[in-house]
């Protein structure tokens, strides 16, 4: 089972190849608010948010809330266990055609 910080490693790499994708890690400290997303940036004009899983694991209740409140606030979201995850979900967010499993997840049966 990949580490989440070898899943991170390969979407941040690939992310270096395309030119219209920024993407920014997440780096939990102290004085930051709890449950944020592992991972945020923008694809073309498109806001987005990736919570990064092994596979297998599930989010916790604070991360499901603050996916609930972005979801909310228009922006797509998603639960990436993998690179090839990550990577249907930014082709989404190029194509701009989300649907409600877009929104929640890349894998509705993901916690």
């Amino acid at each position: 089972m990949p580490k989440e910080s070898s899943i991170k490693a390969k979407i941040m790499d690939w992310a270096k190849t395309e030119p219209d994708l920024f993407v920014v890690k997440i780096h939990g400290n102290p004085y930051m608010r709890k449950g944020l997303p592992d991972l945020m940036g923008s694809v073309g004009i498109v806001a987005w948010y990736c919570e990064l899983k092994r596979p297998g694991k599930k989010r916790t209740e604070l991360q499901k809330i603050t996916a609930k409140k972005i979801i909310a606030a228009g922006a797509p979201y998603c639960v990436a266990h993998s690179l090839e995850e990550f990577q249907d979900f930014i082709n989404r967010c190029r194509l701009r055609a989300p649907t409600e499993d877009f929104l929640l997840t890349t894998t509705p049966a993901s916690g």
